[in-house]
């Protein structure tokens, strides 16, 4: 089961390594914050979320060709295609039908995080529901709620440790927290999300 994890209880774990934290400025617990995430993207992907996104709004406003960019800090996207909803349960699963089409839909070749959509190239010129967008990120300081399982978990409070005594100058705990954190990061690694497509090709063409 995850847990959910917020900034609060972040700067707690912070406090708990060393009590010279506790005279932090906010700009301070950022830091060691957003560079405990970065070293531990580094090692493994171990955060990873979906953007659901309607198309209604487009249609109704017959804009068929946009761009719609993540918010978070990316690091790559793994799966993407576009649903039809309320399809034969037979055929396909849950009864959505998923659309891999990269005439349609596909990754901006420079920014990491967006998308284009193009919905006139589809050959069936179907009338689709959403834009489905799965990728690895990294947290940052100011990101809302994460939910971590307990092998992330544990790397994370590592990285904390790490990071923080990166700047308090304290080299020897910095490495020692940085190596605890690494074996636990890539115990990590076989937790990633069940649906990753990464080398997989699908039998069918809608990539159901």
């Amino acid at each position: 089961m995850n847990r959910k994890i917020n900034r609060e209880q972040l700067v707690s774990l912070i406090n708990g390594f060393d009590v010279r934290a506790k005279k932090f400025t906010e700009e301070q617990y950022n830091e060691v914050i957003d560079f405990a995430f970065a070293e531990m993207s580094t090692i493994a992907r171990l955060f990873s979320n979906e953007e659901v996104v309607s198309t209604k709004e487009f249609y109704d406003n017959n804009e068929l060709i946009y761009t719609l960019d993540i918010q978070e800090d990316v690091v790559y996207v793994y799966d993407l295609y576009l649903t039809k909803e309320n399809q034969d349960f037979n055929t396909y699963k849950h009864g959505i039908r998923k659309i891999r089409d990269e005439n349609v839909v596909y990754k901006d070749n420079r920014e990491v995080g967006r998308i284009h959509v193009d919905l006139t190239k589809h050959n069936e010129q179907l009338v689709f529901d959403n834009v489905v967008i799965k990728y690895f990120y990294t947290p940052q300081s100011t990101s809302e709620d994460i939910y971590l399982d307990q092998p992330t978990y544990l790397a994370l409070k590592y990285a904390l440790g790490m990071s923080l005594y990166e700047l308090l100058n304290d080299v020897d705990r910095s490495m020692k927290k940085f190596s605890a954190m690494k074996r636990a990061a890539l115990s990590a690694i076989p937790n990633d999300p069940e649906d990753l497509l990464i080398g997989k090709i699908s039998i069918f063409p809608d990539g159901v």
